[in-house]
């Protein structure tokens, strides 16, 4: 235990001071009460890279250990310090430009640990053993926050794309690129064993895996198995049939999938399917619908786009164009209703039932089409988010209707700023024209928000889903 203890904080009869972030005295004042609420630690002797104390807000980062060879000062690899904005930046973080708090060979993190941490008076002084057994258990309460997330494709059954599964894993992640997006997941890692549950999210029109990849993390974080199926004819590497052809594939697709991860040898052991969640967003929220108990038909998406096409214009044509106020509006909108009488005049209700489908979340769905008294009480606990500022499917027409006509549903979440693409974390770079007008975020809305949402969908799940 001495070895232990010397090799973990070097001198032992230096003290450790935990202190609040805002501008501590130097030396002697460092037990001065201090000002702000967020938390930092160093030892009482200064780490030799000179490391001053953070004077800025901004997140840290979990507490988790430091890649080999990395070191918080010079000479003093095992001391508490702070590497400056100045400093050598860590592998991990290459491009945060606020300092970072380094404990032992750990960096330390604000969410849970740091304010757990906080709680202790400003400038108390603890013994090293102490704070080993305060660091031990703080690692032991992140490892069961950040479980590993692995991901891997399984081939799909009868045509079907690709089902991309993320689910806990055993296996070290890696920097994995995904399209734009570089993502920290364990590539084909080990599965292990979460709570047996499984969660299938449909994308929405043109959509990909990655787009979901925030939520898929929080989902798995809970125990949960998520798997996406590639919906055919209306992914990102396909946008042949969007629409109601699409609308009708792709509810059997999650139920095709369904079968695909449970009779896959590496999950069939670890899943039990009697109890399946489905959340959708847009079109994918058209799904999700459809696996509640909702009935739909080409013909109720023309009699509203009829109706409505200046008010909706963009959930009847998509991206085709859009109006601009000018002498083309009027041909445009002619043109949209033409071909809606053309292709969608057939009024046979199209439904799907999966019985293993057992609780189900529609986020800014598609739902103008549908008959709202198929989901005035849906067989399953439903629950929608919307988006007030969404101009691609305006809630008033869509899952607004829902909320109004469903005694029983439940609304997670309404972002008062949010847009069309609120949902889909990690946003697509480099958006522009009209998808980036109808996808990207308008003024004013603030991602943070995301992260407490993404939690609200898992308890969702969680309460009808577990045991």
């Amino acid at each position: 235990m001495r070895q232990a203890l010397s090799s973990a904080f070097g001198d032992q009869k230096r003290p450790v001071v935990i202190a609040q972030r805002g501008k501590p005295a130097r030396g002697a004042n460092v037990r001065s009460p201090l000002r702000r609420a967020t938390t930092w630690m160093r030892f009482s002797r200064r780490p030799t890279d000179g490391g001053q104390t953070p004077d800025g807000e901004g997140p840290l980062h979990p507490l988790r250990p430091l890649p080999p060879g990395d070191s918080s000062s010079e000479g003093n690899p095992h001391c508490v310090g702070l590497i400056p904005e100045s400093g050598r930046a860590l592998p991990e973080f290459p491009d945060l430009p606020y300092r970072k708090v380094i404990v032992g060979p750990y960096r330390f993190s604000t969410a849970s640990q740091a304010t757990w941490f906080g709680s202790l008076q400003s400038g108390m002084v603890l013994s090293p053993l102490l704070i080993l057994l305060l660091l031990l258990t703080t690692a032991l309460l992140a490892s069961t926050v950040e479980a590993t997330v692995g991901l891997i494709e399984i081939a799909g059954k009868d045509g079907d794309g690709v089902v991309t599964v993320y689910y806990p894993s055993s296996s070290e992640p890696q920097a994995l690129k995904r399209g734009p997006f570089t993502l920290r997941l364990a590539w084909q890692g080990a599965p292990q064993r979460g709570n047996g549950r499984l969660i299938v999210i449909s994308h929405g029109s043109g959509g990909s895996p990655s787009v979901h990849a925030d939520l898929a993390r929080a989902l798995v974080e809970q125990g949960f198995v998520v798997a996406m199926p590639e919906h055919r004819g209306d992914n990102f590497k396909d946008h042949g049939t969007p629409g109601p052809e699409s609308w009708q594939r792709r509810p059997v697709e999650v139920s095709r999938a369904i079968d695909v991860v449970g009779q896959d040898p590496r999950f069939a052991p670890l899943l039990v399917l009697d109890k399946v969640g489905v959340y959708g967003m847009s079109a994918g929220g058209h799904t999700a619908l459809s696996l509640a108990g909702g009935r739909w038909s080409p013909a109720k998406f023309k009699e509203h786009c009829e109706a409505h096409i200046a008010e909706d214009f963009q959930s009847c044509v998509g991206l085709a164009t859009r109006l601009k106020g000018g002498l083309l509006d009027g041909p445009k909108k002619t043109l949209a209703l033409w071909v809606h009488w053309y292709r969608f005049r057939d009024a046979t209700w199209r439904a799907h039932t999966d019985p293993r489908v057992a609780a189900v979340v529609a986020a800014v769905p598609f739902a103008a089409d549908f008959d709202m008294t198929s989901l005035a009480k849906p067989p399953v606990p439903l629950a929608l988010v919307t988006a007030r500022k969404d101009a691609w499917l305006i809630p008033r027409f869509h899952g607004d209707r829902v909320l109004q006509a469903c005694a029983t549903c439940e609304r997670l979440a309404d972002f008062a700023t949010g847009g069309h693409g609120a949902l889909l974390s990690p946003l697509p770079p480099g958006l522009s024209g009209l998808v980036g007008d109808l996808l990207n975020d308008p003024p004013g809305f603030d991602r943070a928000e995301l992260p407490a949402v993404d939690q609200k969908i898992a308890a969702f799940f969680r309460k009808h889903l577990l045991p």
